[in-house]
């Protein structure tokens, strides 16, 4: 590899908003900034980091569902209810529905009579069609992250 400054290879012009980079040697293309501000397309990522916090929304009613982020692939839902509230046993047809226990206990339904402890730091999956639901039974709020794959997995009420 010549190291003489001199004949350091220098970049081709701006050319169509894309540069190439050799990594690994692999060739990529990677939009420059150039090319945001010519052809006017924000490329930075929407965001990718979400504070579950800022999704708790406590009610003295129902357990409240607050949609962090919904597309055709997926639904990432917070979910809140207050000691004695219930999710209602339902199942989703065509997706799989993945709750991550943030805070509180609660007795997860799993269809057919067959219920489970959930607590802060258990991960719950219900395959597609599998029975899901849950009463909190702690003295706290039972906060989950509810995964959703499929986007339009569908929803039924179901027996506990």
């Amino acid at each position: 590899m010549n190291t003489d400054p001199q004949q350091r290879r220098v970049a081709p012009p701006f050319r169509a908003g894309y540069r190439q980079r050799r990594t690994l040697g692999y060739s990529c293309s990677v939009i420059t900034s150039q090319a945001k501000l010519i052809f006017g397309v924000d490329m930075e990522m929407e965001s990718r980091i979400f504070s579950v916090t800022e999704y708790i929304r406590p009610s003295d009613g129902e357990p409240i569902r607050s949609v962090v982020l919904e597309t055709k692939d997926s639904a990432v839902v917070v979910w809140h209810a207050h000691p004695g509230q219930e999710i209602t046993a339902h199942v989703h047809p065509d997706g799989q529905d993945t709750w991550t226990v943030i805070s509180g206990e609660a007795e997860y339904y799993q269809g057919g009579g067959k219920v489970a402890h959930l607590k802060a730091g258990d991960i719950a999956i219900a395959k597609p069609g599998q029975v899901h639901g849950a009463l909190n039974t702690s003295p706290v709020p039972f906060v989950f992250v509810s995964v959703v794959a499929s986007g339009n997995a569908g929803f039924a009420l179901a027996e506990k």
